[in-house]
């Protein structure tokens, strides 16, 4: 009987961390991809990983809220700056099957455009995802804390 109980656990835990691994990597995939758009300047792969209503947190300056604001923030970086960057994600949890958080680190250079000057990033993010429309999306997100 132990045996079968064990067997069963098994089973329900595989089925589950399978149908959570999936999900994990979609999550994933949206940190890694919105560092890709950042060094490749691209504004609209930037806004649709965002959620509509998402807030970013910057670790100086004003809070930054909604499509439009974060919009004129990469604009203004953009404009300004040429980035370097790469991320790591140290962890990653799925609360719900609408709510993702994860953890890690952004790291690498930022050039001004202007001068020439560079600014070399280590910075620990933190950063919500909602799934709008069975796409993950970044709710929120602080840095440089």
């Amino acid at each position: 009987m132990q045996v079968k109980r064990i067997f069963g656990f098994v089973i329900f835990s595989t089925i589950l961390v399978n149908c959570v691994q999936p999900e994990k990597s979609e999550v994933e995939a949206v940190v890694r991809g919105i560092i890709v758009a950042d060094n490749n300047n691209d504004i609209e792969a930037v806004l649709s990983s965002y959620a509509k209503e998402a807030v970013l947190f910057p670790p100086k300056g004003d809070v930054i809220i909604g499509e439009a604001a974060i919009r004129k923030n990469y604009e203004d970086i953009f404009a300004t700056t040429q980035l370097r960057l790469s991320i790591s994600i140290d962890h990653s949890q799925i609360i719900d099957d609408k709510l993702a958080w994860c953890v890690g680190n952004t790291t690498g250079e930022t050039t001004s455009l202007a001068d020439g000057s560079i600014k070399k990033i280590n910075d620990r993010y933190f950063m919500t995802l909602q799934k709008v429309d069975d796409r993950w999306k970044i709710l929120s997100l602080k840095w440089g804390f």
